[in-house]
């Protein structure tokens, strides 16, 4: 019996030291949701990791026209024929880094463009109002 008062009052700071907690400050969260934030936007700036670059290619011209990809090598990549106007090619990955677009028809022959791509790139091409084919610069 005269060791029971001392278990009992063991026991309770036993007890209230297992049950307490530690609760972070308000510094403390707000460093973390900092933290969080950026890897957030660091891992949303880093999305491409080295894809193959894509060329698209919108037809605001007058004629239809046909669209040819080649290396410059001169072998074949890509080719996509009747572009109609107001229409656009789907995103066309590319395997090859230096390339050279040509569009053409029977009006207006064999517009070419050469592009040194690099890994990543997204690029979009247009066949102007003046049916020109130029490096559109809608981003």
């Amino acid at each position: 019996m005269k060791n029971l008062l001392k278990t009992i009052a063991m026991a309770m700071v036993i007890f209230s030291c297992y049950n307490c907690s530690v609760e972070p400050t308000d510094n403390q969260l707000e460093n973390n949701q900092t933290a969080t934030e950026l890897s957030v936007s660091s891992d949303s700036d880093n999305l491409c990791a080295g894809d193959l670059p894509k060329i698209k290619l919108t037809n605001n011209g007058t004629y239809v026209f046909d669209v040819s990809i080649l290396g410059f090598d001169s072998v074949l990549l890509a080719s996509q024929g009747g572009i109609l106007v107001n229409n656009h090619t789907g995103w066309i990955e590319l395997s090859v880094l230096d390339v050279v677009v040509v569009a053409n028809n029977p009006t207006i022959y064999g517009q070419k463009i050469e592009l040194n791509l690099e890994l990543c790139d997204n690029l979009e091409l247009e066949i102007d109002s003046n049916n020109e084919l130029i490096i559109s610069d809608a981003d």
